[in-house]
């Protein structure tokens, strides 16, 4: 038998280990607790306990569970690159660190926060509207642009000219 962590209802560990596979089969995540009606979570330790036979299995139930809960709190995307779709963790400024910073400080880690790093195909995007990175131009003015200025090789020419500070010819645009 074994008791879950977060409500203590308790099951077998043949049947947990079913439920938590078939969970994992299913994409039915964030798991929780199969006890009708209860909403208490699968814990890390939960996972551990009744996988412990397949530590292979354990650890992939262990981080869908966790990408699921990002996911569903809006602490995670997934990344905009269409040949890769893995999960992003979003980092975030704590109020305590966000304290001690100037409002200049501020401003430059909110917009180094907005880099999101992919570690599977290692593609930077942008949180906040999750797309591929746009460096130099807020979202707002990247949603403003025509269709064919936005990918990837656009966006490396963009940042190449604004950092030789080339301009577009006005009657060309």
């Amino acid at each position: 038998m074994h008791k879950m962590g977060s409500c203590r209802h308790s099951f077998c560990v043949s049947c947990l280990s079913t439920c938590f596979k078939s969970a994992l089969k299913s994409k039915d995540l964030p798991a929780s607790c199969p006890q009708p009606g209860c909403k208490g979570g699968v814990s890390v330790r939960d996972a551990t306990v009744v996988l412990a036979g397949t530590p292979r299995l354990a650890n992939q139930f262990i981080q869908a569970n966790k990408d699921a809960t990002a996911l569903a709190k809006g602490t995670a995307i997934y990344c905009p690159t269409s040949s890769c779709s893995k999960v992003i963790h979003i980092r975030q400024l704590t109020t305590a660190a966000a304290r001690k910073m100037t409002p200049t400080q501020r401003r430059a880690a909110k917009q180094d926060l907005n880099k999101g790093a992919c570690g599977h195909c290692n593609k930077i995007c942008c949180v906040s509207c999750r797309v591929s990175w746009h460096g130099g131009l807020s979202c707002a003015e990247y949603a403003a642009l025509p269709a064919a200025e936005k990918g990837d090789a656009e966006m490396a020419l963009w940042e190449l000219s604004n950092s030789k500070q080339w301009k577009r010819c006005p009657s060309c645009r």
